[in-house]
């Protein structure tokens, strides 16, 4: 909870730093309504954070789905690894034939511990999740005249940021799928900082170049977030089926 309550503390802030120094700096900004000035500053705070975010997300993500070798191996694939393991460990001089049994029967399933790994780490989604719940907690305090529909969305992601404060992800479970569903929401940063462009003076080949990036990388992380959400559910379902 302390990265909560000092992420918010900073983001809060942020409001009225950008604000002082936005006013200064930029004609188009002062020209924005005063109940809509929080509103641009909400997503073009969103937007920087998000992609803070990005690269520790896709490396947590890519830790998480990608196994490693040793995680498929299975019926002659498994047995040829062992066979060739044994005839290494055979090979090795010095070592008398009960000390090779042995080691026929460990280096197998040493080699597979250490190479089996799809890594989700508890602490990291945890602390992922903190920060990405911060920009749309404290918009629900700062920006006016928001839509009824925003303030429900930035509601879920706080009560969401909360289940997953309690959530072991070492465990299968489904709520891998939502880890996978929160990354690729994560990467849609473009999409804030569109949002907030509209009210800045942007020049119109920029802002149609922005638009359509935009545009593509939601509907690219739209379609990988569900596909990948889908898949991981299903994955761990079959899992869970296949325990019981």
């Amino acid at each position: 909870m302390a990265v909560f309550v000092i992420g918010s503390y900073v983001v809060f802030a942020s409001y009225f730093v950008c604000d002082f120094h936005m006013m200064r700096l930029s004609s188009s900004y002062t020209k924005i309504p005063d109940e809509k000035k929080f509103y641009v500053l909400s997503n073009l705070i969103k937007a920087a954070v998000l992609l803070s975010y990005t690269p520790l997300a896709a490396l947590t993500l890519y830790r998480a789905l990608v196994r490693r070798r040793g995680d498929q191996l299975q019926g002659e694939d498994a047995k040829q690894e062992t066979r060739a393991s044994q005839n290494k460990m055979a090979s090795v001089p010095g070592i008398k034939g009960a000390n090779r049994t042995q080691g026929r029967q460990r280096w197998p399933r040493a080699k597979a511990k250490e190479e089996t790994k799809d890594e989700w780490n508890t602490q990291r989604i945890r602390n992922l999740g903190v920060l990405y719940a911060i920009p749309d907690f404290v918009s629900l305090f700062l920006v006016s005249r928001m839509a009824f529909s925003t303030k429900l969305h930035h509601v879920c992601v706080v009560v969401f940021m909360v289940a997953n404060l309690f959530n072991d992800y070492s465990d299968d479970g489904v709520g891998r799928a939502l880890v996978v569903y929160a990354v690729f929401s994560t990467f849609a940063y473009l999409v804030n900082l569109l949002l907030a462009s509209r009210f800045l003076q942007v020049v119109e080949p920029t802002s149609r170049k922005q638009t359509i990036y935009a545009r593509i990388f939601a509907l690219t992380s739209r379609a990988m977030r569900d596909v990948g959400s889908l898949l991981t559910c299903s994955d761990e379902l079959a899992h869970a089926f296949a325990n019981h």
